[in-house]
């Protein structure tokens, strides 16, 4: 991650002009290797506006907090998986893809459906696991994601790798 320089500038007005100019790439994106459930399954864009987190200082063994510049676009996207709730209806299971990447960096094996001591019931929310964690809302058209790693793996007598620096970004999405 890069960290951020400054202030910030309109997020809002920055992520739809991101949007639009994505809009052409996601036709370059690869697609799953299985074909879809159903042509009516939704996708979503998602921009990261703000990310925060944790950073090695250069030649120390010491860690800081800071913030990091926003980067990243995900695609949220249907797989080829369902799974069937207690109440009889099916969800289809979904994947977090960054843009330009053919492999996913989350999935969310639950789909929009919510657990809870066994039962499991249709819901606004995708919790999917990777090198952290991504929590999308479909009605907010918000999440949050983690990357966990670096703090956990890596012995406080060794010195630490640039870039493995846990951290926290919140960000939109749009429909597709």
């Amino acid at each position: 991650m890069i960290e951020r320089g400054g202030g910030m500038m309109g997020l809002r007005s920055r992520f739809s002009n991101i949007l639009l100019a994505f809009a052409g790439a996601i036709s370059l994106l690869p697609l799953s290797s299985t074909p879809l459930l159903s042509e009516d399954l939704d996708s979503y864009l998602c921009k990261v506006e703000m990310s925060t987190g944790f950073k090695i200082v250069p030649g120390t063994r010491n860690w800081q907090a800071t913030n990091f510049i926003p980067n990243g676009t995900y695609l949220v996207r249907p797989t080829d998986t369902e799974i069937l709730l207690t109440d009889g209806s099916k969800t289809a299971t979904y994947e977090i893809v960054a843009l330009g990447s053919k492999y996913p960096e989350f999935t969310c094996s639950a789909g929009f459906s919510f657990w809870y001591q066994n039962e499991g019931t249709q819901s606004d929310w995708l919790f999917c696991a990777g090198a952290g964690e991504f929590r999308f809302n479909r009605a907010t058209l918000r999440f949050v994601s983690t990357y966990t790693v670096g703090w956990t793996d890596s012995s406080m007598h060794e010195e630490q790798k640039d870039g493995n620096t846990p951290s926290i970004s919140i960000g939109s999405c749009a429909q597709m």
